[in-house]
């Protein structure tokens, strides 16, 4: 159902629209990119982290560097990001995830029992996020928690192999998004 809205609401776009999405989504990650590599990217948001970690050089990883590269105005933009710069970022947020984290993105799926959801980030990393039982039934209670909903939860991350997990301590935003009209 979600991917029928999406469609509807794209097709009202123009082309222009697209182009101009494309190139605030290309500065947006080559700035969160150059600011994750800085000594202070302790402080950058996790979600860059988390969606470039699958690429980034290491053991466990295929790749010896990994360069993102961009057009704009007919001059090309890269960031390099080798062995040794991969080392320093994972050891900076390794040491992070004692600390609460922010996770922001779409519910793309409500588990009442176990009471979690995915949320998927705009980058498209997924997170299981856990909620206590009251902060559950409040956010079931508000009628904006469903598949679909932008939320945005800071809590304790715990990394694992293939989905990370955070233990939510305070739910900062939600939102659920209507469909397009016809």
């Amino acid at each position: 159902m979600g991917k029928l809205r999406k469609s509807n609401e794209r097709r009202n776009m123009t082309i222009d629209d697209v182009q101009k999405g494309v190139a605030r989504n290309r500065d947006e990650f080559f700035h969160e990119v150059e600011a994750l590599l800085s000594p202070q990217s302790a402080e950058v948001g996790d979600e860059i982290y988390l969606g470039i970690r699958p690429l980034l050089p290491g053991p466990e990883s295929p790749f010896s560097s990994v360069t993102f590269s961009s057009t704009q105005s007919g001059a090309v933009r890269r960031i390099s990001i080798d062995q040794q710069k991969a080392d320093q970022v994972r050891k900076i947020h390794e040491k992070s995830t004692d600390k609460p984290v922010v996770v922001a993105g779409s519910v793309i799926e409500i588990n009442a029992s176990s009471k979690t959801a995915l949320v998927r980030s705009p980058l498209g990393g997924v997170t299981t996020c856990a909620f206590d039982a009251e902060k559950f039934k409040d956010l079931m209670g508000t009628g904006l928690f469903r598949i679909g909903s932008k939320i945005k939860v800071s809590g304790l991350r715990y990394e694992r192999v293939r989905r990370d997990y955070l233990s939510v301590l305070n739910i900062i935003d939600i939102q659920h998004q209507n469909p397009a009209p016809n």
